[in-house]
């Protein structure tokens, strides 16, 4: 099984086409959050989201490009859009004052996870 996200154009089709398939499946949602060393909310983070194999095609915030379309959330947090689901998807996050940090996760489908990402002081 492979998990393709990119866009397939098959051009016009006079007979049938053999050995392809499209399987619908529900995305699975991360919410992503991110605190100081003393739990207190990082305010203007920046999330980007990266396969093994991804082609970075989504254009976010500041520029930054990502595999998964994220979008920010009235609380502050992003959400995840159009996930694949048994796929590791690293989230890496940044803040000015802060040093990045990194989580991959891997979920089923239609699972939802709340990822809580603590960053460090710059030095």
């Amino acid at each position: 099984m492979e998990n393709v996200k990119d866009r397939i154009e098959l051009g016009t089709l006079n007979a049938d086409v053999e050995g392809f398939e499209i399987i619908r499946y529900r995305a699975p949602i991360v919410l992503i959050n991110v605190v100081d060393a003393e739990q207190k909310p990082v305010k203007g983070f920046l999330v980007t989201a990266a396969y093994p194999w991804g082609k970075q095609p989504f254009k976010l915030v500041g520029g930054q490009r990502s595999d998964v379309d994220l979008t920010r959330q009235d609380d502050g947090r992003y959400r995840t859009s159009q996930m694949l689901p048994d796929e590791d998807v690293k989230f890496t996050v940044t803040a000015p004052g802060y040093e990045a940090a990194s989580e991959t996760v891997r979920l089923d489908e239609g699972a939802t996870k709340d990822l809580v990402l603590s960053l460090k002081k710059s030095p």
